[in-house]
């Protein structure tokens, strides 16, 4: 079994749990495997990817009917 197995480490923001903790990632295969706490102190942070799916029809120059036709 060959399991690409990555570790980053770093102060983890849980914006769920509202919370920073100082600890390490464990990426298996391109996945998060597990988080370990630490009590350590890093200058790095960890957080989540943002998506914006703001946007503005109208920039497109397009009818709406039309702009749904492209993104589809």
């Amino acid at each position: 079994m060959n399991e690409n197995i990555k570790r980053v480490s770093g102060n983890i923001v849980d914006v769920l749990k509202r919370q920073i903790y100082p600890g390490t990632l464990v990426i298996c295969n391109g996945r998060i495997a597990d988080i370990k706490r630490e009590m350590k102190t890093y200058q790095t942070f960890i957080i989540p990817g943002f998506i914006d799916s703001h946007f503005h029809v109208e920039s497109s120059m397009l009818v709406p009917s039309e702009f749904t036709e492209v993104i589809i």
